[in-house]
């Protein structure tokens, strides 16, 4: 069967205007699990993220730790997000990862560094609940 000129001008204008690799909405309520790279001790914390466009926002807490604001950023090249943590909040956590195919799951590497420059990191993962 051919297609008809009209109709392979409407095929072509759907297509074109069909969102090419529009990033996944991460709204809603996560499950960050986090682990040092030197430690089997596992971090949890519960959150609760906003985005608009490529920006995200929000909120953690965990047993160890009050509420701590998140900013982050999601686009085509992962998901990343920080928050400062601590006595004094002075100790910045980040977060960069990937999100996957069904947008449930984010996996990659965390990192710190406290005020005084020390720091390290380890793997994370936050799943959508």
């Amino acid at each position: 069967m051919r297609m008809t000129p009209v109709a392979m001008a409407l095929f072509v204008a759907l297509v074109s205007t069909a969102p090419v690799g529009a990033a996944a909405d991460l709204s809603g309520p996560w499950r960050l699990e986090f682990q040092g790279s030197s430690s089997t001790a596992v971090y949890q914390a519960d959150c609760v993220w906003e985005q608009e466009g490529p920006r995200l926002s929000g909120s953690c807490t965990s047993g160890f730790e009050s509420i701590v604001t998140v900013r982050g950023r999601s686009d085509d090249s992962g998901v990343t997000f920080q928050f400062t943590s601590g006595i004094d909040s002075g100790t910045v956590m980040t977060f960069t990862g990937r999100l996957n195919d069904g947008a449930t799951v984010i996996e990659g590497r965390w990192r710190f560094v406290d005020p005084q420059g020390q720091g390290g990191g380890g793997a994370f993962t936050a799943t959508k609940r």
